[in-house]
């Protein structure tokens, strides 16, 4: 069962007046409260997908009363509560669509069965897209003056007739595009942008199918051209798509305010590993959102497909915000992805402080499974240290 909570970090208002940077540099972790509500130990039955003004949340185990944030975990029995003028939204694990208007207090029942699809997407939000050490990534990360493929990278399709894009490489005359399938190349192209529309006239990747996707940069007659890494793509079978496509229509169905529903998608489509899809939604809502939630999955998704660079950048918003807010989950859910990444690079001692750092505030919020989980990460991190001779 999980025993995720976000219940325990509501003691703190979420500020929603804006994004700017907060004073100062150095990224310390705020002191946790003297007291939190205590974590339920079953998988939670809703979760907040929108808070508009003074929204609060009344936990039915404890009877707390605590200011609601986006993101929070609800049970059965508990209570939100509106403000003049404020709203709130929430989808339960069967499916259905909680809407509390203003200066109403509406009771979290969610009474039909559990959903498996939208029970393990609540469940997910605040679960590690990357769950384990990154030991099969070992190796320096692409850099210098060599392509790297954006767009689609190491993802689930659910068509076939995806935008190439890529990054640009410095002295580059053009671009050589080139997707390979099972029985070899299947067509290749040149441009001199840094993305290509999927060519009308060559054949779409079909159903079922897996394929790499490479880009050289040509550099002239005096220097060397330069390949990126291949990516991986697969693309969704019919049946598969067609499930996919009937979330996304009951999703609709519900009623969501905009943002709440595509937060919704971008969950789904990172947990069904259509890292494409959840990249276009996160990097919007990114832009227009301050929630470090919104950062975090977005940052994940970057580690996921291996752009690590990406995920750095995304993970440090995601700090920086979830820091001004007191959002501790988020601050050790930051920890465990960028301890991943220093990992990869072998930085073991980066990795070390970030695993430490992450730990302490799971035992402090009483999250005592996803400690357990970064003890691991801990042990096997200080193990890649060497033995002192005697």
């Amino acid at each position: 069962m999980c025993r995720r909570a976000i219940g325990v970090l509501l003691v703190i208002w979420l500020s929603v007046s804006g994004c700017g940077s907060l004073l100062g540099t150095t990224a310390v972790a705020p002191q946790t409260p003297m007291s939190v509500p205590p974590v339920p130990s079953a998988t939670p039955d809703a979760v907040l997908l929108r808070v508009r003004g003074e929204v609060r949340l009344q936990q039915a185990i404890t009877g707390w009363v605590t200011p609601a944030s986006f993101g929070d975990y609800l049970w059965r029995g508990d209570v939100i509560v509106t403000g003049q003028n404020a709203q709130a939204e929430a989808v339960c694990s069967d499916g259905e669509s909680v809407h509390v208007l203003s200066s109403q207090s509406v009771i979290i029942t969610c009474g039909g069965i559990p959903d498996p699809v939208y029970q393990r997407v609540i469940v997910r939000i605040h679960s590690r897209q990357i769950e384990a050490l990154p030991v099969n990534r070992f190796g320096p990360p692409e850099s210098g003056n060599v392509p790297v493929v954006l767009s689609p990278r190491n993802t689930w399709l659910t068509e076939g007739r995806p935008e190439i894009r890529w990054r640009a490489v410095e002295g580059a005359d053009d671009y050589q595009v080139t997707v390979l399938g099972p029985k070899g190349e299947l067509w290749r192209a040149a441009v001199q942008e840094t993305e290509l529309p999927y060519p009308r006239a060559q054949p779409a990747l079909e159903t079922g199918g897996s394929y790499l996707i490479q880009v050289t940069a040509e550099m002239g007659p005096a220097e060397q051209s330069q390949p990126s890494k291949e990516v991986l793509v697969t693309v969704l079978s019919a049946a598969d798509a067609g499930r996919v496509h009937q979330f996304e229509a009951h999703v609709e169905a519900l009623g969501l305010a905009a943002e709440s529903a595509r937060f919704l998608l971008a969950a789904y489509y990172a947990d069904q590993k259509l890292y494409d899809a959840a990249t276009v939604e996160l990097v919007s809502l990114a832009k227009e959102t301050c929630s470090p939630l919104v950062h975090r999955l977005l940052a994940d998704v970057y580690l996921a497909v291996g752009l690590d660079g990406e995920a750095s950048q995304s993970y440090q918003e995601a700090y920086r915000l979830a820091q001004g807010q007191g959002d501790w989950l988020v601050l050790a859910e930051v920890e465990v992805g960028l301890g991943h990444i220093a990992y990869a690079a072998k930085d073991f001692e980066n990795a070390l402080s970030h695993y430490q750092a992450a730990l302490i505030l799971y035992r402090k919020l009483g999250l005592e499974s996803d400690a357990e989980t970064v003890t691991k990460f801990v042990a096997n991190t200080e193990a890649r240290f060497p033995t002192p001779t005697p």
